[in-house]
């Protein structure tokens, strides 16, 4: 098509013509394409003329009228096409990747057999590259290492000015006149360049001239996005933004200006504008548009070592309409939830920033209090604090870890604790300090399917960090789960022998509290003499036909709510029997 073709709706065609007419600029009369039959060109028939591939020179080669350089002999002094000879030399070819600059085509039906078939489509409406599928038809370029810029042959960049009086002409050749890349993206930042440049614009620049390097090439390399990843994000026109999982933009509109809240993002343009993020970025990703009142296309591309993934979009908004448009997840890309740490006064949480995780992860934090205080830890992570080491439980979701410092905790007692059905719970008190081999306080109560030792301390208790009971040559004993209630900390002892001694330690007690306490497990031992005998016996039968109360709880050994014949025939079994 010579013009814009009337649109309704948007098809490629019309978009090209209205949003892209950079596209153009391919040379209608060049002879690049090989459809089986020798290179020909898009003009050379109207069967095979492509009309999104216009001439840019004001219709020369179209129409073969015209003069497209007129430009240069309005000038004060002769302009200067400054481009580049061998930049495609010096791409490092990746797996499937050669170096050069395209020149021409050739029709080929994919998949092919060579390594050149890689990624071999780029379709307008898919968001990345692809391989050909069985008979479907892709073209590969032929390559010449000394042809141009990398992207751009001498054909389009240079020819149409050579034997043109009004022009001059200056070509750049890594390794002759520069020691710098003359590839596409970074022919514009070479120091030799820029200085000539400088020379035309008749700016001085007096020895040594410091000119920024290291500044181009914004477009990233494919080896960089199959490393580390990248991402791509197009505007055209339309307001909008790229935003990640944790809610961070990169986009434009007119009342923010350019938004790269990404980290290592870039934006170039406004409303019709493109941005760049090098490296890995948190998925999902969500585009977020308004409307200027017209047709408008948007794109995000991804391309890392999780896969491609991408989302094209396109049509019409109305001035401030919004869309809201989900970006598929790579193929491979983990699930990620974020742990965010805060810490009160008095101390603090290292890390301190919000850390990024795969699901099932554990994340660790040091806590450090003020001298004096003790740490505290809450939030909805879970996890275990000792020795103000805080490890979270394994993360299956976004999740908090809230730190607070105040008082050292100190332990004031501990309970021996068992139901007597009925008659309710009743704690015996156990001796503190004592070790495990020592004088300990009996239990002369059975334990059962489970019995408590309750300890209680002078501070509120939010959290524990760990709980071990071992007997007196250190071996695990039981098990034993831990409840922090109020002031104190229930545990529940379960699958401990009779005629034991143990010791059950409490670590992390609000990140740094301690607590011990040993006791001796011997029933029918009632009045703690670590051994059972007549004296037991003597007691109980004393006590028999008594409801179990405050008073007496110690004699009903089988904790039945009352003492009886049941209580006496169990220490008489045990008698004989002493604490090792």
């Amino acid at each position: 098509s010579l013009s814009p073709p009337a649109c309704t709706g948007l098809p490629e065609v019309c978009f090209i013509n209205q949003y892209v007419p950079t596209i153009r600029s391919l040379l209608a009369t060049y002879n690049f394409i090989d459809f089986g039959a020798g290179f020909t060109n898009v003009n050379a028939s109207p069967a095979i003329r492509n009309s999104l591939m216009l001439d840019l020179n004001a219709g020369l080669n179209l129409n073969l009228v015209g003069d497209p350089n007129a430009f240069g002999a309005a000038t004060l002094v002769k302009p200067t096409v400054i481009y580049g000879t061998n930049g495609g030399a010096a791409l490092a070819p990746l797996p499937g990747l050669r170096s050069g600059t395209p020149t021409s085509v050739v029709a080929r039906l994919g998949p092919a057999s060579d390594t050149f078939s890689f990624l071999s489509i780029a379709n307008f409406s898919e968001a990345g590259p692809r391989n050909a599928d069985p008979g479907e038809t892709w073209y590969r370029d032929n390559l010449i290492e000394s042809s141009g810029d990398g992207t751009v042959p001498l054909d389009s960049s240079r020819d149409q000015f050579v034997g043109d009086a009004r022009f001059v002409l200056k070509p750049f050749t890594q390794g002759s006149n520069t020691s710098g890349s003359v590839g596409h993206t970074d022919l514009p930042s070479n120091a030799d360049v820029q200085l000539q440049v400088l020379g035309i614009l008749g700016a001085t620049c007096a020895p040594p001239c410091q000119i920024s390097t290291g500044l181009g090439g914004a477009v990233p390399k494919a080896a960089a996005c199959a490393a580390t990843g990248c991402v791509n994000f197009t505007l055209d026109p339309v307001e909008g933004f790229m935003v990640d999982r944790l809610g961070r933009r990169l986009g434009y509109t007119a009342a923010t200006g350019a938004v790269t809240e990404i980290p290592n993002s870039v934006w170039y343009g406004n409303t019709d504008g493109m941005g760049w993020v090098f490296g890995a970025v948190e998925e999902p990703l969500t585009m977020e548009l308004t409307g200027l009142g017209g047709h408008y296309y948007a794109n995000v591309a991804l391309l890392g070592a999780n896969g491609r993934t991408g989302a094209i979009v396109q049509g019409t908004l109305g001035v401030g309409e919004r869309r809201s448009v989900p970006v598929p997840l790579s193929p491979n890309a983990p699930t990620l939830y974020t742990v965010t740490p805060s810490a009160g006064p008095n101390g603090t949480i290292t890390p301190s920033v919000p850390q990024t995780v795969q699901s099932g992860d554990v994340v660790t934090f040091t806590l450090a209090p003020s001298q004096g205080l003790a740490a505290t830890l809450t939030g909805t992570c879970g996890g275990r604090l000792v020795n103000n080491i805080f490890t979270t439980d394994p993360i299956s979701s976004d999740c908090t870890v809230i730190a607070t410092f105040g008082a050292s905790i100190a332990l004031l007692s501990v309970q021996s604790r068992k139901a007597h059905g009925g008659a309710g719970s009743f704690d015996l008190p156990v001796s503190l300090n004592v070790p495990i081999n020592g004088a300990v306080t009996v239990e002369p109560r059975g334990i059962g399917t489970g019995h408590s030792m309750v300890f209680r301390f002078d501070n509120l208790v939010a959290t524990v960090g760990a709980v071990t009971v071992v007997d007196a040559l250190m071996a695990t004993v039981g098990n034993a789960t831990v409840t922090p209630s109020g002031n104190d900390v229930i545990v529940t002892l379960t699958n401990v022998a009779d005629n034991k001694r143990v010791t059950v330690s409490l670590e992390g007690v609000n990140g740094s509290g301690a607590a011990t306490a040993s006791l001796g497990f011997l029933v029918g031992d009632v009045n703690n003499s670590r051994s059972v005998n007549a004296s037991d016996i003597s007691a109980v039968k004393a006590r028999s036909g008594q409801t179990t109360s405050a008073a007496n709880f110690r004699f009903d050994v089988n904790a039945s709510g009352a003492i009886n014949a049941s209580d006496i025939s169990a220490v008489k079994a045990r008698s004989g029997l002493s604490l090792p």
